[in-house]
């Protein structure tokens, strides 16, 4: 198959995205969220099976020979900490508002 381009990649996100932002009534995104969440969940699921498997199948000589402190790729984890609480706060947020409204 053809793979598609950024530009339409981009498009294709617009298309289903500015219509979304239109609503104004949180509660509407009640499922969204709930099936971001359970996305969310999904993944960490598979990302900590693929660390214990990665783990078991080739194990540290020693917990001692483990790096504290990766210097090259601290930088990666601090933007991937900050997108994630970005993440976070925006399905927290409307599951917030609609629990106040019940």
């Amino acid at each position: 198959g053809a793979t598609p381009t950024l530009a339409t990649c981009c498009a294709l996100q617009l298309l289903v995205l500015v219509p979304l932002s239109w609503i104004r009534d949180m509660q509407t995104f009640a499922t969204t969220n709930l099936i971001a969440n359970a996305l969310i969940l999904y993944a960490l699921i598979v990302l900590a099976l693929h660390a214990t498997t990665t783990i078991a199948h080739d194990p540290p000589a020693s917990l001692t020979t483990l790096p504290l402190f990766n210097r090259e790729s601290f930088y990666l984890f601090v933007g991937t900490s900050a997108f994630v609480y970005e993440g976070s706060a925006a399905l927290v947020v409307p599951r917030v508002k609609i629990n106040q409204c019940v």
